[in-house]
């Protein structure tokens, strides 16, 4: 919105590990994010937001309390073998079993970018890196390398704006994969997502609800007011 082409890398340390290297069975690297944000057409932000690693791990959280099996090549279970239970990521204390670790996207290439994160974000930053070593190892550090550029400081004539509406609009001339579908840019389902539940609200299925519920009971607060309109308030409220 400032005018401002911007890049970020994003690393952690200590509780963030939980990404296997490729090739790795173990957890070695943060979910290692970056991003970009760029003007675009319509006054609407271009943004890009993403994990290196294969699956979010609130998707697994979301997926377990929906009690969901995720897509195959996404985790290993704690002895590194390929799964699609979500509950292995976190293992067992009872049961004795190690936890496991989410994959890189891509493979090699998503490692490739994650790693480049821990070398700009953490090494490069000062901040450290994610490795046993690091004097924030024993807990959940950020570290984070932004780049901004103002288009009109490299190239006053360059006529930025116009060229990104014409490459937008390019790109969502494609024939749509799938029938009723169009070609999205990075963030434009995001902004509709938005859009839809500033109206018809968020929608929240029965277990985050009881989680909610349980939550205030444990600090002695009443539910907050956005939980009465749930479809689940009597569950939460029964458990009151």
């Amino acid at each position: 919105r400032a005018g401002m082409v911007s890049l970020h890398f994003v690393n952690s340390s200590g509780g963030g590990i939980m990404v296997a290297p490729h090739g790795g069975s173990e957890r070695r690297l943060s979910a290692n994010p970056l991003a970009a944000g760029a003007p675009g057409p319509d006054g609407r932000p271009i943004v890009l937001d993403m994990a290196t690693g294969a699956i979010a791990e609130g998707s697994l959280m979301l997926a377990i309390d929906r009690g969901e099996r995720i897509a195959p090549g996404l985790i290993l279970d704690g002895a590194g073998r390929p799964t699609t239970d979500p509950a292995d990521f976190y293992g067992g204390q009872a049961a004795g079993k190690p936890p496991g670790a989410i994959l890189p996207f891509g493979g090699h290439k998503g490692f490739g970018l994650s790693l480049f994160c821990e070398i700009l974000a953490g090494a490069l930053s000062g901040g450290g890196s994610g490795h046993p070593a690091n004097p924030t190892a024993g807990r959940f550090v950020n570290n984070m390398l932004s780049i901004v550029i103002a288009p009109a400081a490299l190239e006053p004539a360059s006529g930025y704006h116009e060229d990104v509406a014409r490459l937008a609009a390019w790109i969502k001339s494609a024939r749509p994969s799938e029938e009723g579908k169009n070609v999205l840019l990075p963030g434009e389902k995001g902004w509709r997502i938005r859009d839809e539940r500033k109206v018809a609200g968020i929608p929240l299925n029965p277990v985050t609800c009881r989680k909610l519920a349980e939550t205030a009971q444990r600090l002695n607060v009443s539910l907050p007011d956005f939980l009465a309109t749930s479809e689940c308030t009597a569950e939460a409220r029964a458990r009151l």
